[in-house]
């Protein structure tokens, strides 16, 4: 399949910030698997693209084609971590900026990008500083209000401070890029243009991801002869762990065949554990724990109907890697009907939706995906066909370098 190419024909030098500390290129996170393909997927459609992180550890592999820069911070403060000072996390990452801007001069000097990129960060200035200093286009990359985000999960105590650089941030980049339609509306209400402001979710890699291609661990996990529902993705709150913990309870009533594959780890896999010996599930239950992203895809082959719920959470901004993942496979998929997700899925069309937090019906789609296999294939069908067409990785990159044309004036 063609996908869609950058109407301008010039190529670009983009050089991609991710300056969250959190992030680590390699690793295994979902930001990371993020990084990652984006990056790949620029460099595929014949982008020139140089990743400048503070932290590109993992294990996992990135195409030789992508260029890593490593942005280290001065002794002096990293050494902020041993103090006794209050909010020191806080005050690292705002001195980290001092030795960013030095380096991030230097790599521009070196390396002379048509463009900058940059992940949105907590108290990261240093981008788009060094953008306005060399007059390059700046881009912003938005998949979450990180100040919110941080204080509302893991306390936040300079939220004004927070609350200003992103103010700051987007509204002078010169296009920003949010992943979901609930992110628009943030920045637009942070001081963006909405002229500026272009909603670009996330995507998939249609050729990682096949179902031609992968390895059904069904024998291998001892799940022969079983009807297995699953989840693949992060155990944290926010993914609705404890809603298929809920709506596995009323599978097994309906379905003593049915099995669960927790594939991943996180904060919520102490309750998960708490759950399966209080109701005595270990024997239909099934926890892998972490797994590589390059083996996400087996995984997935391996389950007959993925689960992806979430909560009812106001303003939902994700969009979900794993529901992308999943769809990617051709596996018939049950999510809730939250911010953007109904549109992924072209309206149930891609896979059947239920109301957030509603574990009866999560329960409900699941056993009956499980017993009409006709239906269940036809989702799956209309599931890749529509990752292929609409979401692939490379059709997001494209999008981001038909953007950073707009905003150097080339008219192609």
């Amino acid at each position: 399949m063609l996908l869609p190419q950058p109407e301008c024909e010039s190529l670009l030098k983009i050089l991609y910030l991710v300056l969250d500390t959190g992030i680590p290129v390699c690793g295994s996170k979902g930001a990371s698997a993020h990084v990652r393909a984006l990056s790949e997927a620029l460099a595929e459609i014949g982008q020139e693209i140089t990743v400048a992180a503070t932290d590109i550890g993992g294990s996992e592999p990135i195409a030789k084609e992508v260029q890593l820069v490593s942005i280290s911070s001065s002794d002096s403060v990293e050494a902020l971590a041993s103090t006794s000072l209050a909010h020191k996390r806080e005050l690292r990452s705002l001195f980290r900026n001092v030795d960013a801007h030095q380096s991030l001069t230097k790599l521009i000097q070196s390396i002379q990008p048509d463009v900058i990129l940059e992940r949105l960060s907590l108290f990261s200035i240093a981008g788009l500083a060094v953008a306005n200093a060399s007059k390059i286009p700046y881009l912003l990359e938005v998949d979450a209000p990180l100040s919110q985000e941080a204080a509302q999960y893991r306390g936040l105590e300079l939220q004004e401070t927070a609350r200003l650089f992103e103010r700051t941030l987007v509204s002078m980049a010169d296009a920003v890029l949010p992943v979901s339609t609930a992110l628009r509306d943030w920045a637009v209400s942070q001081g963006a243009s909405s002229q500026r402001v272009h909603i670009i979710p996330n995507g998939v890699n249609t050729r990682q991801f096949d179902p031609a291609l992968a390895k059904d661990k069904r024998k291998e996990l001892g799940l022969e002869g079983a009807e297995v529902v699953g989840f693949v993705g992060g155990f944290r709150p926010w993914h609705g762990i404890n809603l298929i913990m809920k709506a596995f309870n009323l599978l097994v009533e309906r379905n003593q065949d049915a099995r669960l594959l927790l594939v991943g780890d996180g904060p919520a896999r102490a309750s998960v554990d708490d759950w399966l010996k209080r109701d005595s599930l270990a024997d239909r239950v099934l926890v892998t724990g972490h797994v590589p992203h390059t083996q996400v895809p087996d995984f997935l082959a391996t389950i007959d109907v993925v689960l992806a719920p979430y909560e009812d959470i106001p303003n939902f901004y994700f969009s979900p890697l794993k529901i992308l993942e999943s769809m990617a496979m051709g596996r018939p998929t049950v999510a809730s009907a939250a911010g953007d997700i109904p549109e992924l899925m072209m309206g149930g069309k891609a896979g059947i939706l239920v109301p957030p937090g509603d574990a009866n019906a999560l329960a409900t789609s699941a056993e009956r995906l499980l017993r009409d296999t006709k239906l269940a294939a036809e989702l799956g069908e209309a599931a890749r066909e529509c990752a292929v067409n609409y979401h692939d990785w490379q059709s997001v990159a494209a999008r981001i370098v038909e953007y950073a044309h707009t905003t150097r004036g080339d008219s192609g």
